[in-house]
């Protein structure tokens, strides 16, 4: 589309619409101001034309002249500021006038225009034309300013997200555990690298964006959709333990489905995590072989316990009943002591067989005689 053209042979209107056609381009800023310092030069004939501009720090401003202008080293930042401070203004000077006109927009000084006007009949339309410009240039400077602190602040939060990413994976992929997460399209939306040197060894770009069933073709695709299904269907975690040889050694995994919520209520992804559980299930194998033995030794001590304990009963009545026929005479003494062996027969054999009644004395063990047990006692009065 062709833009409309002036009917006017005003000179100043004619500078006011290159200004508008050098801003509307479209230009880098830097590049777009030193086209407008250049239009008005030249077409309002100015001996000097400068445009002070606040760096992005606020703490001085910079030039920006045509290349007709004279030099002015950069940095001259403390008279600049007393120019803003002080706003507009105009005095006579050798040839011309010297006009300052702050760029203010919102009570915030932006910079600040910096020009000598000619003498000649067209000095007032210059010093009007220089007016219109600066108040155009005001907003169109705080717009730039805002747009390149939006960027800063975009990069800033870019790199920020970019850094918890970074961090959130590199936690990921430290786990000791193999980690991969689903959406509910059965497409793999997470990795891990313990999953790249897993049994598969299928690295993350291969598996990313595939199907789960495509990665994972050593597992029968209906049981694993099961699996998946049912996570999606009843939000709990499902836990199973198998066993695999694939490695040339037996090993035992633990693989857990773990449901996950981006939003609302609804479970959009299932996180899978499969552990290598194999030196854990020997150590629980290896405790209860431990409580095992454990087990038969307290029985063993106590069967030995139970044995000693009449031993040494019978040790001790055995001593005794030396002691209280050492002085008999001969023939009594023997004969005492083999009614005294025939009693602890006696005693024994009913003991192993379940029977202790005084009824089921050998012959030659008198009821009426005292027991072994008895003299036991006697010998102790």
């Amino acid at each position: 589309m062709v833009a409309p053209t002036l009917t006017s042979d005003h000179p100043g209107l004619e500078v006011l619409a290159e200004v508008a056609k050098v801003l509307a381009a479209g230009r880098p800023a830097d590049e777009g101001l030193a086209g407008v310092v250049g239009v008005l030069r030249r077409g309002l004939a100015l001996r000097r034309c400068r445009l002070w501009l606040r760096s992005a720090d606020g703490s001085r401003f910079l030039p920006i002249a045509s290349p007709e202008d004279e030099t002015q080293l950069p940095g001259f930042t403390s008279a600049v500021a007393a120019w803003v401070a002080e706003g507009p203004h105009r005095e006579s000077v050798a040839g011309g006038t010297l006009l300052r006109l702050p760029l203010v927009h919102e009570a915030e000084a932006l910079g600040c225009f910096e020009v000598i006007i000619p003498e000649g009949r067209h000095e007032r339309m210059a010093h009007d034309v220089l007016i219109v410009v600066a108040q155009m240039l005001a907003p169109v400077l705080a717009a730039h300013e805002l747009s390149q602190d939006l960027a800063s602040e975009v990069a800033l939060r870019t790199r920020e997200l970019e850094a918890q990413r970074n961090f959130a994976a590199g936690i990921i992929d430290s786990l000791p555990v193999g980690l991969y997460v689903i959406d509910r399209g059965y497409r793999i939306r997470a990795w891990n690298r313990k999953r790249e040197a897993g049994t598969q060894g299928v690295s993350r770009e291969d598996a990313l964006g595939r199907e789960v069933f495509e990665v994972l073709d050593r597992q029968p695709r209906e049981l694993l959709k099961l699996e998946f299904d049912r996570v999606f269907a009843t939000g709990e975690i499902q836990t199973v333990e198998m066993d695999s040889q694939t490695t040339g050694e037996a090993r035992h995994y633990r693989i857990t489905k773990i449901p996950m919520r981006m939003d609302g209520e609804e479970i959009s992804h299932v996180i899978t995590i499969g552990e290598d559980v194999t030196a854990w299930r020997q150590a629980q194998q290896r405790l209860a072989q431990s409580e095992k033995l454990a087990a038969v030794g307290q029985l063993a001590a106590g069967v030995m316990h139970e044995i000693n304990n009449p031993l040494a009963t019978i040790l001790a009545c055995s001593e005794a009943l030396s002691l209280r026929v050492a002085d008999m005479p001969e023939q009594e003494r023997q004969g005492q002591e083999a009614s005294s062996r025939r009693c602890f027969s006696s005693s024994i054999t009913s003991g192993s067989s379940g029977s202790r009644s005084n009824g089921s004395s050998r012959p030659g063990c008198r009821s009426s005689r005292p027991t072994p047990s008895g003299w036991c006692n006697a010998s102790w009065r």
